[in-house]
């Protein structure tokens, strides 16, 4: 049997234990020790089970499948425990900050270098550097509104444009910078790991504009 514990709040013990065997077959919850039900088939657990708690609220639980796999759904009254894959939102907001981050890096960098003599530029083409800046700020800002398919983007165009460099210096017989690839490695790894929470998110709703009101409509109408 596999099992899994949460604790019911932040900062509380991990009193909820959730055993299952191999297939997501044979869900067991335990709280305090005590069985609080069971989900019996894999086909039940994706169509997803709530218990009512002493304290009157109500756990659910659900398997859920993404592109990673199976994972858990575990809600108290609508909200993620600590711990379970609905709690992810610090990885969704550390994917999103680290492209505004290279967004400002580089388009800080490109306008720099844009004033920059030419003889002093070497390989380095400001032009490159400021649209690369441009298009973490779009992707930035799409995975901002929690788009999976942005984040895949971005992960991409990061991991190519570090093999790009790599290649340029190594043809122009210079040493890679083990500060710089290990950076490198931590900003991709913050990304891959936001990926996971930015599919499981749900989209983020922002109030409707004026074209949604039909403000612009009535105006002219009005005319």
């Amino acid at each position: 049997m596999l099992t899994k514990r949460y604790a019911l709040a932040r900062g509380e013990d991990e009193r909820l234990e959730l055993s299952w065997a191999p297939g997501f077959e044979e869900l067991t919850l335990l709280l305090d020790g005590k069985l609080l039900g069971t989900v019996p088939t894999k086909q039940e657990l994706r169509a997803g089970r709530s218990f009512r708690l002493d304290d009157g609220t109500w756990l659910r639980v659900r398997l859920r499948k993404d592109y990673f796999g199976f994972s858990f759904e575990v809600e108290r009254n609508g909200r993620p425990l600590p711990g379970s894959p609905g709690e992810l939102r610090p990885r969704h907001r550390l994917a999103y900050r680290i492209l505004y981050f290279l967004a400002g890096f580089n388009l800080g960098g490109g306008l720099f270098l844009s004033v920059t003599p030419v003889e002093q530029l070497g390989r380095i083409r400001p032009g490159w550097v400021l649209l690369t800046g441009l298009v973490y700020l779009i992707l930035g800002g799409l995975v901002h509104r929690r788009s999976a398919p942005a984040l895949v983007v971005a992960i991409a165009f990061y991991a190519g444009d570090g093999i790009r460099s790599a290649a340029a210096t190594l043809v122009a017989g210079d040493d890679l910078s083990v500060t710089g690839l290990l950076i490198r490695g931590l900003l991709l790894v913050g990304m891959i790991q936001g990926l996971r929470a930015t599919r499981l998110l749900p989209p983020r709703k922002y109030p409707p504009t004026p074209w949604d009101q039909g403000v612009f409509q009535e105006k002219s109408n009005l005319h």
